[in-house]
């Protein structure tokens, strides 16, 4: 096998690895190729994946603040409150901890939404508005089916927390391809 067709070989198996001047894309694929043993052909290694730190903190704050607005008095609070039974007059206890869990949620996601965008080779805003619609509504929303059929919730609650899912992963995956 020539150099050129090595080189083709590698990029096929290794898609995500950009070209560059000075060799570095090579050393990057052989180690990718290093890492790879055992995986099918056409496959990346999770290990392989360069997710920008910045894309994600940036998609995670965008991902907290639209919570914030989507479940305020502007938009859905007083509709979630009522779904719940829930009393909004400030005796449910300290919100610090569910602030900071909800936000290292955000975090999680913003990882997963940034490799699955570039597994799928996302190349622009499009892109991670649709891989963040995938996530939101064939995932979350799907599994939130769960919660009304089994657990008989209102459906109400559904159409609100899966609602927020949705144009929360697509928002994630616009942030995400933007800054990335």
């Amino acid at each position: 096998m020539d150099e050129s067709t090595a080189d083709q070989t590698s990029r096929r198996t290794f898609p995500i690895v950009p070209d560059s001047e000075d060799g570095a894309d090579a050393a990057l694929r052989e180690y990718a190729g290093g890492v790879r043993r055992g995986c099918k052909e056409g496959s990346v290694h999770l290990a392989a994946i360069d997710v920008s730190i910045l894309a994600v903190v940036l998609a995670s704050v965008a991902h907290f603040a639209l919570g914030a607005l989507w479940y305020s008095p502007m938009l859905f609070s007083r509709q979630w409150a009522a779904a719940l039974d829930i009393k909004m007059d400030g005796s449910g206890g300290g919100i610090a901890v569910p602030l900071v869990v909800n936000f290292v949620g955000c975090l999680i996601t913003s990882v997963v939404v940034g490799i699955l965008y570039l597994w799928g080779g996302g190349d622009g805003p499009l892109d991670g508005i649709v891989c963040g619609l995938l996530v939101g509504a064939c995932v979350i929303a799907v599994e939130n089916l769960n919660r009304p059929m089994y657990e008989r919730t209102p459906w109400a609650l559904y159409w609100i927390n899966s609602g927020y899912s949705i144009a929360a992963f697509a928002l994630v995956g616009l942030v995400y391809s933007l800054v990335a």
